[in-house]
């Protein structure tokens, strides 16, 4: 009676339907279950709602059952119309469909029911079991401080987790601020033990009772902190490892102790990650820390790698070398620690890829500073000249020789640049080249110098001489117009360089930097108002090219010149030669000076006939430039389709100079004599027929001189025909 009593009371009091829904929590239900009461006490609430839900419990099991033996006796009928069905072959479809209908409106009812009971039950028990849990708070302290005594640290993660759990449901409780302090401390005491374990743990490398460490911090929610452990051991052993490395530095004076060192960091630390994600919770992003802790460790290094590695540079026997080795292995290094994961998540989140960004900022930057003194090391390889013999023709070898090596040597030089700095230094570098070409003018100068001193000779090897120590500097000229492009080209890419998603795969952009960049646009800025890169040292080569084909163009035409003194010298003032009657035109000959002219013009092409090919670029290019006297400059445009040889291009300039000498003594002669115009036309006819038989044209003031003789009516746009007159009148 008491009883009935009693759990009518309950069923007053107690709403099931909170227990109905995917809503209902447990510590919900009883914080508000055990609101305070003035008339019981905390422990009374606890175990009068104990009661209410195990009554509530009995009478949720008798339901089931009562629902099972439902479900159980409408069996009979079910088996019943399948009877029937089969008998009934002509309406099978019809009650098929029947029977399901009434299968599914048997089962489904009953069946929903039986659920929703089911949960309505583990519901209340899981409420009952976490109110006993609560109620024993006292018990399982008590017990927790003997589990220390016998050092059960599992045991001890185990009960602090249950204390944990039944917190939430001290809410109301007056000392649940207590409880929570005292949670807290358990943890910590737990922390504290722990925390040597798994560093003993880590330091053996034994992966199974890391494991077991982890995962008993992970259930007192300190995964963070044994995280903590873990980065604090991963950074003592790689400075541990940096030190016993760097102490091989000085026995190997290369630098294979450091790739030794990478190659050990890379593969510990990849293993490392494996496990540390497989035993992580997923709060902790083990990838983007481990990446962040990397960073820091090689910002710390003690001593710095880049005193230790300047050292070991030093005392290399091949520098570049050294510089080429590092670089591979520090690329390796960076796609050894690149995984697919990695790469997939750099394109993806910009945060990550910032801290990869300072990872390689980091590997790199012992390397930035070794290669502050890149191109330095790379000046000290520039070829220099050296002349062995005081034969001006054995110096204009040499000297040959060692442009094409200079110039070979500053590709291989541009080649080291991208492959060492990512042309960081591309800039300076051909500053570096240019200073070099200006001081190894010095040279030709030198040369210059030993060839006028020779000119008092007679012979045509100075010519020769002259002639080839032009086509050493159109040599360098040539090859200068080429290494101005490629840089340019080479510059242009450095600027329009973009970010790659991921530096450890691409760390170029790295090593270049803003200051790099802010450089390459002055230098960009210059380009587009015209001015190449090489521009000083072109400026000088081309200077000493003009003085060099001054000189051979003197040495040429100085015997013409001295032929021609003697046109001033002729009497033309004659009026009569003393002779009976005229004589017809083709009787006179050409007299002594322009035969002597005519003559020496005839022996140039044997002269140059080493220079009728195209076998000579730098001498083709060289006087093309227009340096040469009376030679006609060409548009920038047709300067890359010159076909002419270089003995053209001498003649022409010679028959230039001596058409305009030729003419201009011509009219300076004041006047010729009526007998004398016979004489002057054979004259300027010789030379016509010599000029055609080489190739060469009359200059246009000639032409109308020798027109005017003749008597036949030419327009005058050289504006001498009153010359003309008064000199023949």
């Amino acid at each position: 009676m008491i009883y009935a009593c009693k759990n009518e009371i309950i069923l007053e009091i107690m709403d099931e339907k909170e227990f109905e829904g995917n809503s209902f929590k447990v510590s919900q239900w009883i914080n508000k279950a055990l609101l305070p009461n003035e008339h019981s006490n905390i422990q009374e609430q606890i175990s009068m709602t104990i009661k209410k839900l195990q009554i509530t419990i009995l009478e949720t099991s008798s339901l089931i059952e009562t629902t099972n033996q439902e479900i159980f006796d409408d069996l009979p009928n079910l088996l019943n119309n399948i009877g029937d069905v089969q008998t009934k072959a002509s309406e099978v479809k019809k009650q098929l469909f029947a029977i399901n209908q009434e299968l599914l409106k048997t089962e489904d009812k009953p069946a929903a029911s039986l659920i929703e009971l089911e949960k309505k039950r583990k519901r209340l028990d899981a409420t009952i079991k976490a109110l006993k849990d609560a109620d024993s708070w006292s018990t399982i302290v008590e017990s927790i401080d003997l589990l220390f005594e016998s050092g059960d640290l599992s045991g001890i993660a185990a009960k602090i987790s249950k204390l944990s759990a039944s917190l939430g449901l001290w809410v109301q409780s007056p000392d649940h601020k207590q409880k929570q302090e005292i949670l807290e401390d358990l943890k910590n005491r737990l922390e504290a033990a722990v925390g040597p374990k798994l560093l003993a743990a880590l330091h053996e490398n034994d992966l199974e009772k890391i494991k077991s460490t982890i995962n008993i911090m992970r259930s007192i929610d300190r995964s963070r902190q044994s995280f903590i452990y873990v980065s604090q051991h991963r950074r003592g052993s790689l400075h541990k490892k940096w030190k016993e490395a760097s102490l091989l530095a000085a026995k190997d004076g290369k630098f294979e102790w450091y790739f030794n060192f990478l190659d050990n960091v890379s593969t510990e630390w990849n293993q490392q990650n494996i496990w540390l994600e497989s035993m992580a919770s997923r709060d902790l992003d083990i990838q983007s820390n481990s990446f962040e802790l990397l960073a820091d460790v090689f910002a710390k290094l003690e001593p710095t790698p880049s005193t230790i590695l300047s050292d070991v540079l030093q005392g290399h026997g091949n520098k570049l070398v050294g510089l080429e080795s590092l670089r591979t292995y520090l690329d390796r290094f960076c796609v050894n620690l690149c995984s697919e994961s990695v790469s997939k998540r750099c394109k993806l989140d910009v945060e990550f890829r910032e801290k990869i960004y300072k990872l390689v900022q980091q590997i790199f930057y012992p390397y930035k500073q070794l290669i502050s003194q890149y191109v330095l090391i790379e000046a000290e390889k520039f070829p220099v000249i050296q002349f062995k013999s005081e034969d001006c023709f054995d110096a204009l070898r040499e000297v040959k020789q060692t442009t094409i090596s200079t110039f070979v040597t500053f590709y291989e030089s541009l080649r080291r640049c991208q492959q060492l700095t990512a042309d960081r230094h591309l800039v300076v570098l051909t500053k570096a080249m240019v200073t070099h070409l200006i001081h190894y003018l010095g040279a030709f100068q030198l040369l210059f110098d030993a060839i006028n001193r020779r000119k008092q000779a007679d012979d045509f090897s100075n010519c020769d001489l002259c002639l080839r120590f032009i086509e050493s500097l159109g040599d360098v000229l040539v090859n200068l117009a080429k290494l101005d492009t490629d840089l340019t080209n080479q510059i242009k890419k450095l600027k329009d360089m973009e970010p790659p998603f991921c530096h450890l795969e691409k760390s170029d952009y790295v090593i270049i930097g803003d200051d790099v960049r802010a450089e390459v646009d002055l230098v960009l800025v210059s380009v587009k108002k015209g001015e190449n890169i090489v521009l000083n040292a072109k400026k000088a080569y081309s200077g000493l090219n003009t003085e060099a084909q001054s000189a051979a163009f003197e040495l040429i035409f100085k015997p013409i010149e001295k032929m021609l003194r003697s046109v001033s010298s002729i009497n033309w003032n004659k009026e009569s030669l003393g002779l009976v009657g005229d004589l017809p035109a083709f009787s006179y000959s050409p007299q002594e000076y322009i035969t002597q002219v005519g003559q020496y013009l005839m022996t140039l092409p044997q002269h140059l006939e080493t220079y009728t090919n195209a076998d000579h670029p730098g001498l083709i290019y060289a006087l093309n430039t227009g340096a040469l006297p009376y030679f006609t400059p060409l548009k920038s445009e047709e300067q890359n389709n010159v076909s002419s040889l270089a003995a053209e291009i001498i003649l022409e300039c010679l028959g230039r100079g001596l058409c305009e000498q030729y003419a201009d003594k011509i009219l300076k002669l004041g006047s010729v004599g009526e007998a004398m115009k016979p004489q002057l036309l054979a004259d300027i006819e010789y030379l016509s027929n010599i000029f055609e038989d080489m190739g060469l044209e009359l200059s246009s003031p000639l032409c109308e001189i020798l027109s005017y003789l003749k008597g036949s009516e030419t327009t005058t746009p050289f504006n001498i025909k009153e010359t003309l007159e008064k000199l023949f009148r």
